[in-house]
């Protein structure tokens, strides 16, 4: 018996949100309406937990097979998200039995992050929902008991964490709960979202530090005690490939993060090949510009050590300056070659100088539709860059990168709900790579030091495909990747710091960047070449736009109906 695909949609949503707490952030604002979720939960990290949720994704599959073949693009595209997921968030059906591989608690901060991000991201317009806070701070324990579990599901599988990132997560614990409950910011976070919201605190700010002090701290030193047990037995700081099984483990990381059939082989070898030929075009930039030399990272520091490039040292207003000034001009010189933008603004928050370390610059989406998408600044990173840095990662991030890919997906009434809110890795970073290119290719700008800071972040991306697939495919170790990614990009802290985690602890997501990039710039040719004198940016930007986040396996296609 077959049903609409639109209410089939609803019903998989419905299903994953309710059984799969880390499935809301992405599915939320495409509950149907009157669709309700438990205010108070969190997620379950624990091996039954991750068993819960990736039978969820079979039962929504299995739903999916029971669609009308009125929407074979959304089948299709739902299909893709079901099968490949998000290795470390929701799992797809051809990743069961890989989740304990992208599930270390000791990599990235992640859980840490998550309850923060969790916590931090609720309404509290009323005091059913304050209480709702109150109930998340109390389930802290819970929370880390599923942690645990997970923890030793590793060791029983063989798949020890590496020392450094035991020991950064554990520092970060340990800072945590040496913090004074009182000032806590989850603490604060209560107090001011009650302030804004005219309600009288009365106990509740005071039993929220009880609750930081008895539930969270205690269970975050739970957590850090753990991890101090586990340095003996820590192993060395290499990919997938050092662990059990991971060689298959990281294949399925490949494909899920890039939406296609590349192989780990294929994708090292485009990456070398890559940053060879952009070598080549930046060294014939500066040279264009009267800077010789042939070493592409003295260049970049050469123009790094530039009054004109550089931030004055520490000065954090300079940088939020600057990116309010992105955001607020760049709409109106790109918005003629869009036929739609964005109906929302993008505001900028910082990220908290403590999560700088941890948490990159990045978009959150809202978890009401028609709220708008908050562009989150590291302002830390920025002020290690340059300038013309900082407005490409504002195009990446804000316009019209990232905020606008999703708003205008958000604004699609002709779209499934979850089509409207749905995100491909590839498919998203690609198109923020491709947004970066925009301003200057359009002649929006023409200055030329924004086109080499432009080619940098494109070298960032390219040298990703190498230091990834290194990492996880053929073992290099954490200072091999650090002294590629240095002498690829001529950045001594940002990329050698970050890379090297991230290629670690979520394998595969990386590659999407310069491999979404480079399959927007393949739609493009051919979309010129199919549509001929009938090409424009704003047909061009509907077609690519209007569906949704897509696989990239499906992104010819949307040019081939466009």
């Amino acid at each position: 018996m077959t049903a609409p695909t639109s209410e089939i949609a609803d019903r998989i949503v419905v299903d994953l949100t309710t059984e799969c707490v880390a499935a809301r952030a992405q599915l939320q604002a495409a509950l149907p309406p009157g669709g309700l979720l438990p205010e108070d939960d969190l997620p379950d990290l624990s091996p039954a937990g991750q068993k819960r949720t990736t039978d969820a994704v079979r039962r929504a599959r299995a739903l999916l097979a029971e669609a009308a073949d009125d929407d074979p693009t959304t089948v299709a595209v739902l299909d893709t998200f079901l099968a490949l997921g998000d290795p470390g968030g929701l799992p797809g059906t051809d990743g069961a039995g890989f989740e304990p591989y992208f599930h270390d608690v000791f990599g990235y901060g992640k859980p840490l992050l998550e309850y923060d991000e969790l916590l931090t991201s609720m309404p509290i317009t009323s005091r059913r929902e304050a209480e709702s806070y109150l109930a998340r701070l109390n389930g802290c324990g819970e929370y880390v008991d599923g942690i645990l579990a997970g923890v030793d599901e590793r060791a029983d599988l063989g798949l020890a964490s590496t020392e450094e990132s035991i020991s950064r997560t554990v520092a970060q614990l340990d800072a945590r709960c040496s913090q004074p409950p009182g000032e806590s910011a989850l603490v604060a976070h209560l107090a001011t979202r009650l302030a804004a919201a005219g309600l009288d605190a009365g106990d509740l700010v005071d039993r929220a530090t009880g609750l930081v002090e008895t539930r969270v701290h205690a269970s975050w030193a739970r957590l850090a005690e753990r991890g101090r047990a586990l340095l003996p037995t820590a192993r060395e700081p290499l990919g997938l490939c050092a662990l059990p099984g991971g060689d298959a483990a990281y294949r399925y990381a490949v494909r899920a993060g890039t939406t296609t059939d590349l192989t780990p082989e294929q994708i090292h070898q485009r990456g070398l090949d890559e940053v060879e030929r952009l070598h080549d075009v930046i060294r014939n930039a500066f040279h264009s510009l009267g800077l010789r030399g042939s070493d592409v990272g003295d260049l970049y520091r050469e123009l790094a050590a530039r009054d004109d490039q550089k931030y004055p040292a520490g000065d954090r207003d300079a940088v939020v300056h600057d990116v309010a000034a992105v955001v607020r001009d760049i709409g109106p010189a790109l918005k003629p070659f869009f036929t739609d933008w964005p109906t929302t603004p993008c505001p900028v928050e910082v990220v908290a100088p403590a999560l700088e370390p941890v948490m990159p610059s990045h978009v959150r989406p809202p978890r009401v539709a028609g709220q708008p998408f908050t562009f989150g600044l590291n302002v830390a990173d920025a002020l290690a860059g340059t300038r013309s840095e900082t407005h490409v990662l504002t195009w990446h991030e804000a316009l019209p990168g990232h905020a606008l890919q999703m708003a205008l997906a958000s604004q699609r009434r002709d779209l499934p709900g979850i089509r409207r809110v749905l995100m491909f890795n590839a498919y998203s970073e690609g198109w923020a790579k491709y947004a970066e290119t925009l301003p200057l290719s359009l002649g929006v700008q023409n200055d030329p030091f924004l086109e080499l800071a432009r080619l940098r972040y494109e070298l960032f991306s390219t040298s990703n495909l190498v230091a990834d697939t290194g990492c996880n495919l053929l073992g290099w170790d954490v200072e091999r990747v650090r002294t590629y990614c240095s002498w690829a990009t001529g950045d001594d802290t940002r990329q050698p710091r970050m890379i090297p985690l991230r290629s670690l602890h979520t394998p595969g997501q990386l590659l999407g960047y310069k491999v979404g990039m480079l399959a927007f710039e393949d739609a493009l040719t051919a979309a010129q070449k199919l549509w001929g004198t009938g090409f424009t940016f704003p047909r061009f930007h509907d077609a690519v736009l209007n569906g949704g986040s897509l696989p990239l396996s499906m992104l010819q296609q949307a040019v081939a109906r466009g």
